[in-house]
């Protein structure tokens, strides 16, 4: 009798990895942390945790979808990826990198966009305007016009500064996809993140480049509504004031004359713009797209 050897796994085995995690986000960092989350991988069989890497590193093991990794050092940049496993010991391919740069050491930066002229695309009516995301209240807050994609929400904050982080508060109409971008002059604009997969919330973004406006982008809500923040809060470390424009004599917007661009306005000055007339709001130089009839947040109606 001659005996045989079986070759092969055993039948029935599972060999089938799960799913690449998807949506790798950071839901927050501070000077030492930076917390991750993810959607859920599937699997044949069901998926029983994921290990995070740091790098190359791995960094741990969960059973969820969301991790804080610890110990870091302050305004470093770090990689993450994340792969699912199953009970069988299959994992998953790495998701996509995700690039995650903790906050600075206290002292190093400074809020920026607190009190700062702002504009949106949108107000869904009377006490919803712009002004009211960066007044450093969080009962207030701007809400943009419901049921329309995209819609967007800038600041400007009156210099050029080196940029660290920027903190959304959203209300309950928040964005599930948004872009925060940058610009040295209002009119082009730099993506400095991507954000898919929101779940509304706090989001604490942080954010390396040089600027003087920065704007919120949204492009999906996740809700029929619109979009609506209760702050927008920019952290960087400011640098000279942005020179103001001398008025021409023919400028004087001390006395009610024709809108124009490039003027210095104190709070109370009288303009006309389109035969109305308007009051300012908030003291700013005027720029193109900061019309009276599209400001709300600078100017009120007066006649």
């Amino acid at each position: 009798m001659r005996a045989y050897q079986l070759t092969g796994g055993t039948p029935g085995a599972d060999t089938q990895p799960p799913t690449v995690p998807a949506g790798l986000r950071a839901t927050g960092t501070t000077v030492d942390s930076a917390s991750l989350a993810w959607n859920a991988a599937t699997d044949d069989v069901g998926v029983t945790g994921y290990e995070v890497y740091r790098g190359t590193t791995l960094a741990a093991t969960v059973t969820g979808t969301t991790y804080t990794d610890t110990g870091l050092a302050a305004a470093t940049a770090y990689s993450y990826t994340v792969r699912a496993r199953d009970a069988a010991g299959n994992r998953s391919a790495a998701s996509a990198p995700l690039s995650v740069t903790t906050a600075p050491a206290p002292g190093t930066e400074t809020l920026l966009s607190q009190g700062r002229p702002a504009t949106a695309s949108s107000t869904e009516g009377p006490g919803f305007e712009p002004a009211l995301a960066v007044d450093g209240q969080s009962t207030t807050r701007w809400a943009s016009a419901e049921g329309s994609d995209p819609q967007w929400l800038r600041v400007d904050l009156g210099t050029t500064a080196a940029l660290s982080r920027v903190r959304l508060d959203w209300e309950a109409a928040y964005a599930s996809a948004y872009r925060i971008q940058s610009s040295a002059d209002g009119a082009t604009w730099t993506d400095l993140a991507t954000v898919t997969g929101g779940d509304g919330g706090t989001d604490d973004i942080a954010v390396t480049g040089n600027a003087r406006h920065v704007r919120v982008y949204g492009t999906q809500r996740a809700t029929p509504y619109g979009y609506s923040l209760y702050e927008l809060k920019v952290y960087g470390t400011p640098g000279s004031p942005s020179p103001t424009p001398t008025p021409s004599p023919t400028q004087s917007p001390t006395s009610p004359g024709s809108w124009q661009a490039g003027v210095a306005y104190a709070v109370g000055d009288q303009v006309t713009y389109g035969g109305n007339g308007y009051r300012c709001l908030q003291a700013h130089t005027s720029q193109p797209g900061w019309e009276p009839s599209t400001s709300p947040a600078l100017w009120e109606r007066s006649s």
